[in-house]
């Protein structure tokens, strides 16, 4: 009963301003920007695109999984299309549980 539930999964991305400091969280590949209001009009990035293409994050999965020769797997040269297990691009995100924990990524699990 939980194939449906393993499967689901989002990204977030959460900017707070307190105290006149920006405070942002990120869990996907979400990209956060600032927009400056002036000519010409000009932004600034707030966080890292927490994707599988991202060789920092390629290095970080590599380093936490190192028995998982296919913890990403890249889908044209030069390590670009690349997916965690073949199947997700967000190296982070909530739920997808199919893809972090093993009770839940038993095909005889699976629902569509």
């Amino acid at each position: 009963g939980f194939g449906r539930a393993a499967r689901a999964g989002s990204c977030a991305l959460v900017c707070v301003v307190h105290n006149n400091k920006l405070y942002c969280g990120n869990a996907g590949d979400s990209m956060g920007i600032i927009v400056a209001d002036e000519k010409p009009i000009s932004y600034k990035e707030v966080n890292r695109f927490l994707n599988a293409d991202n060789p920092e994050e390629q290095q970080r999965m590599k380093r936490e999984y190192p028995e998982e020769s296919d913890i990403f797997i890249c889908k044209r040269p030069e390590n670009k299309s690349c997916y965690v297990k073949g199947r997700l691009q967000p190296t982070r995100s909530i739920g997808d549980l199919r893809l972090k924990l093993k009770e839940f990524n038993n095909p005889k699990n699976y629902s569509r």
